[in-house]
């Protein structure tokens, strides 16, 4: 039975008139397009082996049309198709607001900026993505430098909430302000403790222990714990429960108040 698998292929386009496009960019974009596409591989399949041909390639604007080539074991045709599609929709994502793409890791973020700030403002300086299906066009966007502002500014966002974070306390620092490091179990990921002077007891004394940190949580773009304000430290034994929001698990964690009061509160005090 024949292979009815659509024929996949990337047309990309990095303009400048005949003679003038500027190589060195050209090259940098379309080098830092592989690496994206690798990087959304690797979060899907755990590698990012697969390569790709070039099929065509036209000079003036570059126009280069790719396709799969060598794919790596776990690839097949269709998640070659799926990086193309999710490129090209994350790129959509980011022309238009500020946000971070579902399937784009935070280092595929961090290439999206790169490529992108090498574009213009202009749809004119900017470069064309197109998912082609048996040389039939299925989805296109034009990426600027758009892009890379709106997620750089995605990046930056962050989130206040009252809740907690579980990890162990490794580090603590007194000169200036207290603060100390907290180093979650999901993946190492260090989360700043701010404490009080009337708190250094406590928190000295859980140095070195596994801990749950209430209060005033600060979160990145990705929904990380970034800092807590702390309200309150728990020791925990090592069987307790993992990482969890404090609101609705522990209403005397606010004394009572609703949770905008207490925020404004805790600010206040700050």
């Amino acid at each position: 039975m024949a292979d009815k698998t659509p024929h996949v292929q990337l047309r990309v386009v990095v303009p400048g008139p005949v003679g003038s496009s500027d190589a060195r960019r050209s090259f940098t974009v379309l080098e830092r397009l592989m690496t994206l596409l690798g990087q959304i591989e690797a979060a899907e399949i755990g590698s990012s082996e697969s390569t790709w041909g070039i099929e065509k390639l036209e000079l003036g604007s570059v126009r280069l049309t790719l396709t799969p080539n060598r794919l790596a074991e776990n690839a097949s045709a269709d998640l070659m198709a799926d990086l193309v599609k999710w490129t090209i929709e994350g790129f959509s994502e980011t022309e238009e607001r500020e946000t971070l793409p579902r399937r784009w890791t935070s280092a595929a973020v961090e290439t999206g900026v790169q490529l992108s700030k090498c574009l213009g403002m202009l749809e004119s300086d900017g470069m064309t993505l197109e998912l082609l299906a048996d040389g039939r066009p299925q989805q296109q966007v034009v990426v600027t430098r758009r892009s890379a502002d709106n997620l750089r500014k995605a990046l930056n966002r962050k989130r206040t909430s009252i809740g907690s974070v579980i990890g162990k306390l490794e580090s603590i620092t007194l000169h200036g302000t207290f603060k100390a490091g907290l180093w979650t179990g999901t993946g190492a990921h260090r989360v700043e403790v701010l404490f009080t002077r009337d708190q250094q007891a406590a928190v000295q004394s859980a140095l070195g222990k596994r801990v749950e940190v209430s209060g005033l949580l600060v979160r990145d773009a990705r929904d990380r714990a970034i800092s807590v304000k702390m309200r309150q430290i728990e020791p925990l034994r090592d069987q307790d429960a993992p990482l969890t929001d404090i609101v609705g698990a522990d209403p005397e964690l606010t004394g009572g108040l609703e949770a905008a009061e207490h925020l404004r509160r805790m600010y206040d005090a700050s």
